[in-house]
C-alpha cells in the first residue's frame, strides 16, 4: 500500500500541526481554543479519543474558535486540524 499521508497531496494539510494540537475539555458545555491560525472561514476538523456524547456545534472566528455541546463534557480530548 502506498504513502497515506494525505498532507503529502493535499497543500492547506500541511499548514498546522495536527500532532501538537492535544487539548482537554476539562468540564461544561464549551471548550475555546486560541490558535493564531484560525480565520473566520476556517473549517476544524476534531479528532476526539473517545465520541462524546451530545451534539456538537464550531464556531470560528480570527485567531480562535468555540466548540458548543448539547451535553456538558468532562475530561474528554482530542485533537484538531484547521482547514
Amino acid at each position: 500500500m502506498g504513502n497515506r499521508n494525505h498532507a503529502s497531496y493535499i497543500p492547506s494539510l500541511k499548514w498546522d500541526n495536527v500532532e501538537a494540537s492535544s487539548e482537554t475539555w476539562a468540564s461544561g458545555n464549551t471548550k475555546t481554543i486560541t490558535n493564531a491560525a484560525v480565520r473566520a472561514n476556517s473549517f476544524i476538523v476534531i479528532m476526539w479519543t473517545v465520541v462524546p456524547s451530545g451534539n456538537i456545534k464550531i464556531v470560528c472566528s480570527n485567531g480562535s474558535f468555540v466548540i458548543t455541546s448539547s451535553d456538558a463534557l468532562t475530561n474528554v480530548t482530542f485533537k484538531y486540524r484547521i482547514l
